[in-house]
């Protein structure tokens, strides 16, 4: 399973994920930027997931019921500000591309109210991503030293974007929108999470 953490300010700390209340995985945060972190839960049918900060008094930031399926591969997402947290679980792709092709999804986690188009170089993806949206996969070819690039359709002076990516053929990622335009704690910012995790042998 993939964590991505990218909340605003004023929500930094370790974040916890549980399954019936026994930590799986944890990951810190700093309240500044992205950062993601991969961890291994046990599948089967309707699994209550929960994820918490840790404090003095832990606080509940959300959970879930669910069925994770043997060898399947998921994410989760935390965005938005402190005060109305954006919380997005979504399962991986499986699926091989082409040769020479990679899949790639978006997710806005910024809280801003902008439609926001998605480039890969001048290739134009997708368009109008707003707020806790998780994309579909594209299949675009592959370009070494790429850039990656989200700009509001209606204003083209709010734009976060990567120069020089590389994504390695046949693979499969994840591309992420978070922080807040004008921010100085915490701007637009873009980060690629590469979700190719190898399944454990049981």
């Amino acid at each position: 399973m993939i964590f991505v953490y990218g909340c605003t300010p004023h929500l930094s700390g370790t974040i916890n994920m549980k399954e019936y209340g026994n930590n799986v995985t944890s990951l810190q945060g700093d309240g500044t930027s992205l950062i993601s972190e991969t961890g291994f839960v046990p599948c089967g049918n309707n699994l209550k997931l929960s994820w918490w900060r840790s404090g003095a008094k832990d606080t509940l930031l959300d959970s879930i019921t669910t069925t994770l399926v043997n060898d399947g591969t998921y994410s989760v997402f935390f965005g938005g500000p402190a005060t109305t947290l954006c919380f997005l679980f979504a399962a991986n792709d499986s699926t091989l591309p082409d040769s020479g092709f990679v899949h790639v999804r978006f997710v806005n986690l910024s809280s801003d109210n902008y439609n926001f188009n998605c480039y890969y170089d001048s290739l134009k993806i997708d368009s109008g991503i707003t707020y806790k949206t998780i994309t579909t996969y594209f299949q675009i070819p592959v370009n070494q030293l790429a850039r990656i690039r989200f700009t509001d359709r209606s204003d083209t002076s709010v734009t976060a974007e990567l120069d020089s990516v590389s994504l390695a053929p046949v693979g499969h990622y994840t591309i992420i929108l978070g922080g807040n335009h004008g921010s100085a704690d915490f701007g637009l910012t873009l980060k690629v999470v590469f979700e190719n995790i190898t399944i454990p042998l049981l």
